[in-house]
């Protein structure tokens, strides 16, 4: 994947909703799977090679964040390292799990860059 100018740097974000649930009370801690009314789902994903000049995005405006997942799983997947903060423990997760709740393949391996990580041991 790398081209005569080096490796292929992804830097990525992405944003979700929330979840919206049916609560009785909003000091109770736990809550039944059963009182998940819509689940959260991708609202839109942004991206840059580094070095590049071009920012892109896609985003959706219903629950349906499947081409959302096509999308940005085609450009991961062309990476040979991807940068994110916090993607680690959320975005890249996140994103493998609604890929896999729509019937998509995993991502390829690629190397991961989390900001969040290297923020913290600094």
């Amino acid at each position: 994947m790398a081209g005569s100018n080096g490796p292929k740097i992804i830097v990525y974000d992405l944003e979700t909703s929330h979840n919206i649930l049916a609560k009785f009370d909003l000091r109770e801690e736990y809550t039944n799977h059963q009182n998940i009314i819509q689940e959260r789902y991708i609202i839109c994903a942004s991206w840059k090679e580094l070095g590049g000049r071009t920012l892109h995005s896609v985003s959706t405006y219903t629950p349906d964040d499947k081409a959302i997942c096509q999308h940005l799983s085609k450009v991961l997947s062309t990476a040979d390292t991807a940068i994110a903060h916090n993607g680690d423990n959320f975005d890249v997760r996140y994103l493998e799990g609604r890929m896999l709740h729509h019937g998509l393949p995993p991502l390829p391996p690629f190397t991961k860059v989390d900001t969040l990580k290297i923020a913290r041991k600094r």
